[in-house]
């Protein structure tokens, strides 16, 4: 994990950007202290420390342990096509991670909740600020999709009724629906920032590269949620009909790649050199030239 080497600064569409190293690169204290070393310099964290931190977190644990139970249902499904006996084995590990998934999904109801209670408090006591203020107003109605859907799920894991788990499909979507435009509007942002710091001063290499990891983080986003929706769609129109619309394979493969990819954007974003550029929080350049840090 490469730092920037330099600070560099740019005034694009009359709004101010700069690049700062990742905070997420640097190890913390529990008090959110930078720790550093002997000689001064912050300590950074290592790829075992992200995992780590990220297992740490219920929403962590639950995405790892379903990449596991992918991994192992596809093998199972694999070595049962090629008439191996060691199918079975797979296939009861694969059937009893899922249940645990199920019930590791209980555990992320008090997290969903929380911020969705926060979001709601907000959104009850925020006022219009503009662009960035409507794009977060737009981001609560997302959590709150989420915490109904996440319930509804863990509803239909304890009921096991096919209503409910139409019903929770739906919020699903719409968090899933609204995530998506962000993450293009982000990717759109970000591509066309890079064709405009290319235009005005290719000097900047370090304030490009920002542009473009963030530009590659919102892809990687778009193609996860993306397969979500799909995943979803079809899935609430196989309810609706009573049987899969999808073959086998085809269906884990889905669940396979959107689970990897859920992973892959989460450590993108922790190991980037830089922060992700947030377009709606951007500063503009008379704010930064009185001393306030730039995004």
């Amino acid at each position: 994990m490469s730092i920037p080497s330099q600070i560099e600064f740019a005034v694009i569409n009359q709004k101010a950007f700069a690049v700062v190293p990742n905070p997420t690169l640097f190890k913390r204290d529990k008090q959110g202290n930078l720790r550093l070393n002997a000689d001064g310099v912050p300590l950074q964290r290592s790829r075992g420390d992200m995992l780590k931190d990220y297992l740490d977190q219920s929403n962590g644990t639950f995405t790892c342990l379903k990449l596991v139970q992918k991994v192992v249902e596809t093998t199972g499904y694999i070595l049962k096509q090629l008439g191996s006996l060691f199918s079975g084995p797979f296939e009861g590990v694969a059937g009893r991670l899922k249940v645990a998934l199920g019930a590791l999904s209980i555990t992320r109801l008090y997290d969903v909740s929380t911020k969705a209670k926060k979001a709601v408090g907000e959104w009850l006591t925020s006022r219009n600020k503009g662009a960035g203020e409507n794009r977060e107003q737009i981001e609560r109605i997302s959590t709150v999709a989420d915490a109904i859907a996440t319930w509804g799920f863990v509803g239909v894991f304890v009921t096991g009724s096919s209503a409910l788990a139409v019903a929770a499909a739906v919020p699903s979507l719409v968090a899933d629906v609204i995530d998506i435009t962000i993450a293009v509007s982000e990717w759109v942002e970000a591509k066309n920032h890079i064709a405009s710091l290319d235009q005005q001063d290719a000097s900047k290499v370090e304030l490009h590269n920002r542009f473009v990891h963030t530009l590659r983080h919102s892809a990687i986003t778009i193609a996860k949620i993306a397969l979500g929706i799909f995943s979803g769609v079809v899935g609430f129109m196989s309810l609706a009909a009573g049987a899969p619309l999808l073959s086998v394979p085809v269906a884990m493969g889905v669940g396979l790649v959107a689970t990897i990819l859920s992973l892959g954007a989460t450590f993108y974003k922790e190991s980037m050199p830089y922060p992700k550029v947030k377009f709606h929080e951007i500063l503009e350049p008379e704010v930064l030239v009185s001393g306030a840090p730039a995004y």
